[in-house]
């Protein structure tokens, strides 16, 4: 009879780390203890780079001139606010920073809040579609290193950062924007307080940033058309509720900014009627703009290396140039998490997360919905 031959030192290894990891998985005491790793890592190095981002713009004039405008009545009312991006969700926040006093510090730290409770409002989002400690825990992890290689800036000279490490850049945004769809989520009726509470903060949201009425707009007639053709009822009535949230909050939003400049209180100028963009003419323009265009969506994502490179022809060589740099692994690594992430919840997640809907919006229908979702 044959010897079996012994197994390479490495296979074996490996085999003895995963049965560790088995075990170790199956201990509660484990399970909690990892979920607070993960949860220390993500604000730990949140905390590194918003303040490091909020040095970076510590001189950038958009980060100081809004604070000054709130100094006294008279400088808000002769003041000029862009009609597309009115910042009117910070209002309250330049005005704080004005009372206290404008200083380095006052400007750091309302900085670092913004985006530690913006990180924060984005971990109880993920913590809400799945509870498992272990999921959670990888997930924060993820979520984690695709915010630390988010660049501070696109390039050397560029005006405004790429992550949210400023004051007037978007963050505490998208926390408001994830809440009012969470209302419209949780509102099962259009007569229910949670979905015109949904539709106060939308409103208000798009007065302070015209691209979340896009967003939201345009995220709720895909959702439509998509359910719709699927003969998904149930989504297809939350899409609807969606839409009629958005076109509600656009119909508020325009209130507010139409009562803001009959009551004089400052001054606000449509910024389309002057702007540097053009409409593309060639064939090499529109490839130009779709190739950064989708860049872009990486540079977002802390999944893009070459996030500076202004030259197409010179792509290939500082993008294998980054990869054997000291940052190369952290991007490999973050190729490797997004795409286990992305297979994940294109196949079981998205189930789980239907079924997390369905308990939220209609209620548990049985026990299996119940057991998928909060196991």
């Amino acid at each position: 009879m044959q010897a079996d031959h012994p197994k390479p030192y490495i296979v074996s290894v490996w085999h003895f780390s995963a049965a560790i990891i088995q075990k170790s998985a199956r201990n509660r005491v484990f399970r909690v203890c990892y979920v607070l790793f993960g949860l220390a890592v993500l604000f730990g190095t949140t905390l590194l780079w918003a303040v490091l981002g909020a040095h970076l713009q510590s001189h950038n004039a958009d980060q100081l001139v809004d604070p000054y405008l709130f100094s006294n009545l008279a400088t808000l009312r002769n003041a000029s606010f862009s009609g597309s991006h009115t910042l009117l969700l910070k209002w309250p926040i330049f005005w704080f920073i004005s009372a206290v006093g404008i200083s380095s510090f006052s400007l750091l730290a309302a900085t670092v809040g913004l985006v530690l409770v913006t990180v924060a409002t984005l971990a109880l989002v993920l913590y809400k579609i799945d509870r498992r400690p272990l999921i959670f825990g990888t997930v924060c992890l993820g979520l984690s290193l695709a915010l630390l290689l988010v660049p501070a800036q696109p390039y050397a000279t560029g005006l405004l950062p790429v992550n949210m490490a400023m004051l007037t850049t978007r963050n505490i945004e998208y926390a408001v924007y994830l809440v009012a769809l969470g209302l419209f989520v949780r509102g099962r009726r259009i007569k229910s307080w949670r979905f015109w509470l949904g539709v106060l903060l939308l409103g208000v949201l798009i007065a302070s940033d015209k691209l979340f009425l896009s967003l939201s707009l345009g995220g709720a007639l895909l959702a439509l058309i998509i359910y719709a053709a699927l003969r998904a009822w149930n989504f297809v009535t939350f899409a609807s509720h969606w839409l009629l949230g958005s076109i509600l909050a656009a119909v508020l939003s325009a209130g507010i900014l139409e009562t803001i400049s009959a009551s004089h209180i400052t001054h606000l100028v449509n910024s389309n009627v002057a702007t540097p963009y053009h409409v593309v003419s060639s064939a090499h323009s529109i490839l130009l703009g779709v190739v950064y265009g989708v860049l872009g969506l990486l540079t977002n994502a802390g999944a893009n290396p070459v996030y500076d490179n202004l030259v197409l022809r010179q792509l290939p060589h500082t993008l294998v140039h980054r990869l054997w740099s000291f940052s190369g692994p952290a991007y490999v690594a973050a190729a490797v998490a997004g795409r286990c992430f992305g297979y994940r919840l294109l196949s079981v997640g998205g189930y789980r997360y239907r079924c997390l809907y369905v308990s939220a919006y209609i209620g548990p229908s049985n026990s299996r919905t119940e057991r998928i979702g909060y196991s």
